[in-house]
C-alpha cells in the first residue's frame, strides 16, 4: 500500500514518511513496515510477515504511478459494508466513484468479489488493468484476444455493467501493442479469450482519463465522456453522407429505369406510324 496513518491518523502517502516515525494500516490498525524501492515495485508500506490483513498487494511501479496522479485524499479509502471492508485504491466521493488499478493477476473470485462489494455500496466502479504484453495483435474484425486464457474473466457476462454508469473496464496497452506511448482501450464485451473494444475517433489517452475525473481540469483535453460523444457524432455524420449516397444513386437508378421505359414506349409507337 501507498498511504498509511500516522500516530495523529493522519493520513501520509508514502513520499512523504520521515526516518523513526510509526505509521499504521487504516484497515486493520496494524502498525507497518516501509519497503524500499525495488525491481519493478515501488517503495510502499507492508504489513509484518503473517498477518491477517488480505487487502492489499499490488506495489508496482505503474500502480503508484496511476494512484499518485490522484489528491491524496482520494488514495487507498477504506470502505465498509455489513461487517465486509476493502480498501479503495482511488475513492471520489463526489462522483460516487471507485477506481481500482490492476497490474498483477487477480483471481476470478477476488474479482468479482470487489465489483459486488463497491457496487453494493453505490459506487461506479472503474478498473484500470495493465495489460502490456498481454494481448496479441488485433485479428481482421478488430477483436482483440488474451495472449493467455484469462479466467479472472470467466464469469463477466454474468455481472450487469455498462460504459456509464455501473462498472467501466480500461485495458492499458502500448499503442499498437509495440510502442512505447501507452493507450487505454475501453472495454465494450470481454471474456477468458477475447476483448471487444469499443471504438473511438481517437487514441485515448492517461490525461483523457484524468480529466474525465477531475484531475485535469484544462478544458483543451476532452475527457473520455467527450469523446465518445465525438465519436457518435462523426459515426451519425457519417450515417448521413452514406445515405445521402444511397438516396442519390436510387434516384439515378430510378431515373434510368423510367428514361428505359419513355424510350420503350416511343420505339414502339413509331413502329405502328410504319
Amino acid at each position: 500500500m501507498f498511504v498509511a496513518l500516522d500516530e495523529s491518523g493522519h493520513r501520509v502517502p508514502i513520499s512523504d514518511t520521515q526516518p523513526g516515525q510509526n505509521y499504521f494500516c487504516a484497515l486493520c490498525g496494524e502498525k507497518l513496515i516501509l519497503k524500499k524501492k525495488e525491481k519493478n515495485r515501488a517503495a510502499h508500506f507492508a504489513h509484518p510477515r503473517g498477518s491477517d490483513c488480505t487487502d492489499w498487494g499490488d506495489m508496482s511501479e505503474w500502480h503508484l504511478d496511476w494512484q499518485a496522479q490522484f489528491p491524496v485524499h482520494t488514495r487507498e479509502v477504506v470502505l465498509e459494508k455489513d461487517g465486509e471492508r476493502h480498501r479503495a485504491d482511488v475513492c471520489i466521493q463526489e462522483y460516487k466513484l471507485v477506481i481500482e488499478f490492476q497490474h498483477s493477476h487477480i483471481s476470478q473470485e477476488d474479482f468479482e468479489r470487489r465489483c459486488l462489494f463497491y457496487t453494493g455500496c453505490g459506487y461506479q466502479l472503474v478498473w484500470v488493468f495493465d495489460a502490456a504484453g498481454k494481448l496479441n495483435e488485433p485479428d481482421e474484425f478488430h477483436e482483440l484476444t488474451w495472449k493467455k486464457v484469462n479466467y479472472t474473466f470467466s464469469n463477466f457476462a454474468n455481472i450487469n455493467r455498462t460504459c456509464y454508469p455501473g462498472i467501466t473496464i480500461f485495458l492499458e496497452t502500448p499503442l499498437d501493442l509495440c510502442d512505447d506511448k501507452r493507450v487505454l482501450i475501453a472495454v465494450k464485451e470481454m471474456n477468458q479469450k477475447f476483448i471487444t473494444p469499443h471504438y473511438t475517433c481517437q487514441h485515448l489517452l492517461r490525461e483523457n482519463f484524468l480529466r474525465e475525473y477531475g484531475c485535469i481540469t484544462d478544458n483543451t483535453i476532452l475527457s473520455i465522456r467527450e469523446i465518445f460523444d465525438k465519436t457518435k457524432k462523426l459515426q451519425n455524420i457519417a450515417r448521413q453522407e452514406q445515405q445521402k449516397k444511397l438516396d442519390e444513386q436510387a434516384r439515378r437508378e430510378a431515373n434510368q429505369a423510367f428514361s428505359a421505359i419513355l424510350n420503350s414506349k416511343r420505339y414502339s409507337h413509331r413502329r405502328r406510324r410504319f
